[in-house]
């Protein structure tokens, strides 16, 4: 069982964890439910490190990931890990799969579209994994849902249109590394 986990100033990148866009602060104070002021805080503590950039239209205060920085793999990884974490603490459902899937295999694995937003408003799970062999025929039953597992033999194989819709919906279950380096 995943006990409380405690917020991490790494959760304000969140917003930044699902696309390579320019974010105005209200964007990411509504993402985020939480005041601009604290918001604030973090995003110039993150701006100061190198991690994001700041830029100006008009009156408007944008924000973005800083691509050239020597922190922000490290970062995202952490960032990635703190979402799943704070997202198992919450819902069971995925605490339980996440458990299962570990024990299953240990190759690169994650989980996107509908199902990586919550267990709330979905069909089934789509699974990309580097796993050719992943059988979750035993899941199926345990869990009651389907799964569509996707296998590519490397993330480099996959097409830049997947790359990007996966980008916008997932979470990370297995190496958090290698998913993060592909979708910088």
């Amino acid at each position: 069982m995943v006990k409380k986990v405690t917020k991490t100033k790494y959760s304000y990148l969140e917003p930044f964890l699902t696309t390579r866009e320019e974010l105005h602060l209200l964007e990411i104070s509504r993402r985020l439910k939480e005041n601009h002021a604290t918001i604030r805080k973090y995003l110039n503590e993150f701006e100061n490190q190198g991690i994001l950039k700041k830029s100006q239209k008009g009156r408007l205060t944008l924000y973005s990931l800083n691509l050239d920085s020597e922190l922000l793999f490290e970062i995202l990884v952490l960032a990635e890990k703190d979402r799943l974490l704070r997202l198992m603490e919450t819902n069971f459902v995925l605490q339980e799969l996440v458990f299962e899937l570990h024990k299953i295999t240990s190759k690169t694995l994650l989980i996107f579209g509908s199902a990586s937003e919550g267990f709330k408003n979905f069909n089934d799970i789509d699974i990309l994994t580097l796993d050719k062999n992943l059988d979750l025929k035993k899941l199926k039953n345990k869990f009651s849902f389907d799964f569509h597992v996707n296998y590519v033999p490397s993330l480099k194989s996959m097409s830049g249109t997947m790359r990007n819709e996966i980008l916008k919906k997932h979470l990370i279950v297995n190496n958090s590394e290698e998913v993060v380096k592909w979708l910088i």
